[in-house]
């Protein structure tokens, strides 16, 4: 039996050594120093890298940049604003005619740490009908850990599939339909996030305005906030089959038609909530949970008020 046992050793040792490989594999890229831009540290980077951008304000022209999975992308500074990443015209007259980011393979999670998302207002293209999101994630996961989304036109985060995690974000001075988060992947978890004086373009065509549009899967809303938001036909909208479970968050002195617009399935504990402003169409499920004390916490604005916003 003595030779199996040293082959065996031998292996453990194999993959001992293959596995210190691996890690020594995963390499740091500095945003400046190792590259000058962040689109040419994102075309160089493994899976497993990480790119640490210094202090300072970075335009970003062009679009199609794919992410590799497991890539950390990491603002250096700690406070909200040291690091800001702004969108950058090619050329007069240049517009954001496809994505500027794209996820579309499984692996580890492409994460994104303390930056500053700014001024990404060339949505606004020739073509009203036609939403290209700053991030398009087709397959993987996506994350975003203490990022901020401010002055930005049409979708901030478009999921045709995967799974996001927003954690400690803010969103605010979008405009779109929705603004911030387009979801039809599997899971996405926001968590003590807030979103706050985002409104709706009329360009989508119909009043279908909303910050949130949840299109599949299941959406948790854990400690958030949607705060003077408007004007908005809906602060959230949930398509079939998608299911939405909302704890702990708050909607308050949004200018909006309607808080909710439910086809799919809703289960709320909220802090703040108008069970009227929420509306149930083909099917849907609406659950209020402990709806007492807390249903009418705070005025909100009428359906003719929000309306004479839109004419």
């Amino acid at each position: 039996m003595r030779p199996f046992v040293l082959i065996a050793l031998a292996c453990l040792g194999w993959l001992a050594v293959l596995g210190a490989v691996n890690v020594d594999a995963s390499q740091i890229w500095r945003v400046p120093g190792d590259f000058g831009t962040v689109p040419e540290a994102i075309a160089s980077a493994q899976p497993g890298d990480t790119i640490e951008i210094d202090m300072g304000h970075y335009k970003i022209a062009g679009r199609g940049y794919s992410l590799p999975p497991g890539l950390t992308i990491r603002g250096i500074g700690g406070v909200v604003g040291s690091v800001v990443l702004s969108e950058s015209a090619r050329f007069p007259g240049d517009w954001r005619d496809a994505p500027v980011f794209v996820l579309d393979q499984p692996g580890e999670p492409c994460r994104f740490e303390g930056i500053s998302f700014r001024d990404w207002n060339l949505g606004d293209g020739p073509y009203q009908f036609i939403s290209n999101p700053i991030f398009h994630v087709l397959e993987g996961t996506l994350e975003f850990v203490d990022c901020e989304f401010r002055d930005f036109y049409k979708h901030a985060l478009y999921f045709s599939g995967g799974d996001g995690l927003l954690d400690g974000c803010r969103f605010a001075h979008g405009r779109g339909c929705p603004s911030a988060v387009s979801f039809g992947g599997g899971e996405l978890v926001v968590r003590d996030s807030w979103f706050h004086h985002n409104s709706w373009i009329h360009d989508c065509g119909e009043y279908r305005g909303s910050i949130i549009h949840l299109r599949s899967g299941q959406t948790s809303l854990i400690d958030s906030h949607f705060e003077d938001n408007g004007p908005l036909v809906r602060i959230i909208r949930i398509d079939r089959p998608a299911e939405l479970n909302a704890e702990a968050t708050c909607l308050v002195r949004n200018a909006s038609m309607w808080e909710g617009r439910v086809a799919g399935s809703a289960y709320l504990d909220c802090c703040e909530i108008c069970p009227s402003m929420w509306q149930v169409v083909d099917g849907g499920e609406l659950v209020i949970i402990d709806p007492l004390d807390k249903a009418m916490a705070r005025e909100s604005a009428s359906w003719s008020q929000v309306k004479s916003l839109f004419d």
